[in-house]
């Protein structure tokens, strides 16, 4: 491993460490995303909630962002966020070349049978940028249509890869197709759509964890996408038997800000619980 990809995991794992050295409980989710001859792997995001005794979100917070130099025009959005985010997440991901630090402010409440269909609704503002050159960064809008039925999240999808519709976008729907199948209820499956202003990014993102889902159930159509964007066998076979009998999260994909298509798997999720205060004297 060269100084750049020491540098570069290092950073990873600095965020990670901050997080948890809040104190407090914090949920952590890995992931792979998959692109024409890439699989990144080093990515992950980490969740804190407000503190139960005073509503609000721990003060470090604002530490890490200025640690990882999120821009000063973000971090004045974040903080207005957080007088009404419900979570926040810290995360990170890392190529050959450059790292990006994000943070995502969560709005959505829970969904029912009792929640009434209605037009998008704000659920995240992802804030994305690269830490040794802030100049460099992005902000994503999630937009969350409720209790969308499974066969309208399949129907929908071929609409975010364009011209670019094929082996990603087939496992897409029958990963989502396969989730249905469990049995679960409309508002079980959580459908986001990605917005960004002046880049071409299009994309979505379908939560399935209610459907508990393993990434083995799963494989046959992850399989295929390896396959497609040209990774080796050696690589997806790795991630196979390191996270098959893991719990498949959420799926996202469509075209990147570069023009090409991706697809990303969200697996495993864990809570962290709280620190205990150490004994003295």
């Amino acid at each position: 491993m060269n100084t750049l990809e020491n540098r570069l995991m290092n950073q990873g794992e600095r965020l990670l460490l901050s997080v948890h050295d809040l104190g407090l409980e914090y949920g952590f989710e890995p992931s792979v995303k998959l692109a024409s001859g890439k699989f990144l792997e080093n990515r992950f995001v980490v969740g804190i909630k407000k503190q139960k005794d005073t509503r609000i979100f721990p003060s470090g917070v604002r530490n890490i962002c200025q640690n990882f130099q999120m821009p000063a025009a973000f971090y004045r959005s974040f903080a207005g966020d957080m007088r009404h985010a419900r979570t926040l997440f810290f995360g990170f991901e890392r190529n050959d070349k450059n790292a990006t630090c994000k943070a995502y402010s969560e709005f959505g409440s829970a969904i029912s049978a009792r929640t009434p269909p209605s037009s998008p609704v704000l659920w995240y503002k992802g804030y994305k940028w690269n830490p040794s050159d802030n100049a460099c960064h992005a902000m994503s809008l999630y937009y969350c249509i409720p209790r969308v039925p499974a066969r309208e999240i399949i129907r929908r999808i071929p609409g975010f890869y364009g011209e670019q519709c094929t082996i990603p976008c087939r496992a897409a729907q029958a990963i989502i197709a396969l989730a249905s199948s469990k049995g679960v209820a409309p508002w079980d499956i959580i459908f986001l759509h990605v917005e960004e202003k002046d880049t071409s990014r299009t994309s979505f993102d379908v939560n399935l964890y209610e459907a508990e889902l393993t990434i083995h159930d799963a494989w046959p159509m992850i399989k295929q996408v390896f396959e497609y964007y040209g990774i080796r066998e050696a690589l997806a076979r790795g991630f196979y038997n390191r996270c098959g009998s893991k719990t498949l999260g959420h799926i996202s994909g469509g075209i990147n800000r570069d023009g090409q298509s991706f697809f990303t798997v969200y697996f495993g999720a864990v809570f962290v619980k709280k620190r205990q205060q150490e004994p003295t004297g």
